[in-house]
């Protein structure tokens, strides 16, 4: 999947993100199962370019661009501002290159805006 605005390519998805192994940096796109082959979780990876920068995910006591940052979206007492946790907590986020995305759940969800990799973005 790509996605253009007046013929630039904004975003993209990152299929083959892995390491000198042949090991996923990040999980590729898709589903985890339990046993009983229930959808558990759902991965989605983007290509991130070398000037890309991001902003959003509601209140958090971090740099004000995530870009580099593991963020999970959760509801929690944080008690301070010296970690990560916050009431106010949305997976939602801005992106320098012009456009937004919002993942649309109530559920615990996972981002990692490049912190495992410098080519790729993921959440989940």
């Amino acid at each position: 999947m790509s996605i253009y605005q007046n013929g630039k390519l904004l975003t993209k998805e990152q299929a083959f993100d892995t390491n000198v192994d042949n090991r996923w940096k990040q999980l590729p796109t898709g589903f985890r199962v339990d046993a009983s082959g229930k959808s558990i979780a759902s991965f989605e990876q983007f290509v991130l370019f070398s000037d890309e920068q991001f902003w959003g995910f509601g209140e958090k006591f971090t740099h004000f661009n995530k870009r580099g940052q593991r963020i999970e979206c959760w509801q929690k007492d944080a008690l301070s501002t010296n970690t990560e946790d916050s009431y106010k907590s949305h997976p939602y986020f801005t992106s320098s290159r012009g456009y937004s995305v919002l993942l649309n759940t109530f559920t615990r969800s996972s981002f990692d805006m490049g912190a495992s990799s410098w080519i790729s973005y993921q959440m989940g």
